[in-house]
């Protein structure tokens, strides 16, 4: 994981539940383990704290996430269901198209379905925290959110968060 997604206290610790019958991760407040809330900094913690809370709490956590914060100008894409069972990129996908033309910092998502995309811009959405295209599977996130992180890097593409303002806005 690049050092910039480490730094800070922008992290928490996620777990598993159904809404409206559908899995999501609810982010969880590294500190007590009550939910995390997206816009309050004060839910978050270090990477050291919410790993550490994580790892004593394996059996109802799944994991630890970095909330995204509009000041450190590090946004997500995440393209969901875009690989098949053997880790490949599939050719139908929207990311096939846009995880090249990004090439930055990218991961596998938990369910191994899926990838998540960390870089440097700052999209213009419309006064929105994020946008969603359910239909393509891409969802883009600037703030009040968070990814999870796996550290299951996509070697096809940079080791780094790269600044990629010019293939956001194109």
């Amino acid at each position: 994981v690049p050092a910039i997604l480490t730094e800070g206290k922008k992290f928490v610790c996620w777990r598993e539940a159904i809404r409206n019958d559908k899995p999501t991760k609810i982010p969880v407040n590294p500190h007590n383990g009550h939910d995390a809330e997206s816009d309050n900094p004060a839910t978050w913690g270090t990477l050291a704290e919410a790993v550490a809370y994580y790892q004593a709490h394996r059996k109802t956590l799944h994991g630890v996430g970095r909330m995204f914060d509009p000041a450190d100008g590090i946004i997500g894409i995440d393209f969901d269901d875009c690989l098949d069972g053997h880790g490949n990129i599939i050719a139908s996908h929207a990311a096939a198209e846009w995880l090249p033309r990004l090439n930055s910092y990218s991961e596998k998502s938990p369910s191994k379905r899926g990838v998540k995309v960390w870089l440097l811009a700052s999209p213009d959405l419309d006064g929105k925290t994020g946008k969603r295209d359910s239909k393509r599977g891409v969802e883009i996130y600037a703030a009040k959110r968070y990814f999870t992180i796996t550290g299951q890097r996509s070697s096809h593409f940079s080791a780094n968060v790269e600044a990629r303002q010019s293939v956001v806005d194109g």
